[in-house]
Parts: structure tokens; sequence; C-alpha cells
């Protein structure tokens, strides 16, 4: 009985082995898992962050051209203004002719 015992006890030992050889071949393929993820969801941020530079710079571009713009009616607006005073005081100073000659 004795040497059952001892043949069972190493059979436990064994399998108590492979399981925990099983175990750690198992956490590591959760690892790569893992790692695998984390390197997608890398490329992604990565991506994002590309297209949030793109799109800040084309905001720039965009804010500089408005004001540009803006800046450009002004000085449209103000010529006009000046313009139409320029006329007003030019009708305001024409004197009528008259016609002193008898038909």
């Amino acid at each position: 009985m004795d040497e059952v015992f001892k043949y069972q006890e190493s059979i436990t030992n064994a399998l108590l082995h492979a399981n925990d050889k099983f175990q750690q071949v198992e956490q590591a393929n959760n690892i790569e898992g893992v790692l695998s993820n984390a390197k997608d969801y890398h490329e992604k941020v990565v991506n994002i962050k590309k297209s949030l530079s793109l799109l800040k710079d084309r905001t720039s571009r965009l804010r500089v051209r408005a004001i540009k713009l803006i800046e450009e009616k002004k000085r449209e607006d103000a010529e006009r203004q000046r313009l139409k005073e320029r006329r007003e005081m030019l009708e305001k100073h024409l004197e009528p002719v008259v016609d002193t000659q008898p038909e």
C-alpha cells in the first residue's frame, strides 16, 4: 500500500507541477493579449493626436483668415462711408446754375 500512496503522491505532484506550468503559459498568453490590445490602443491614440493636430492647424488658419476678412470688411465699410460723406459734402457745395439768358 505504501508503494501505491507514494506513486499516487508522485502523480499528484506531477499534475500540480504541470498545472502550474499550464497556468504560467496561460498567463503569458494573457499578457501577450494585453500587450497586443495596448499596442492597438496606442496606435488609436497616436491617430487621434494626429487628427487633433490637423484640426488645430486648420482652425488656426481659419481663425487668421476670418480676422483678415473682418478687417478687410471694416476697411471697405469705412471707405464706403468716407466716399458717401464726400459725395454728400460735394453735393452741398454745388451751386445751382441759373440760366440768365432769356429765351
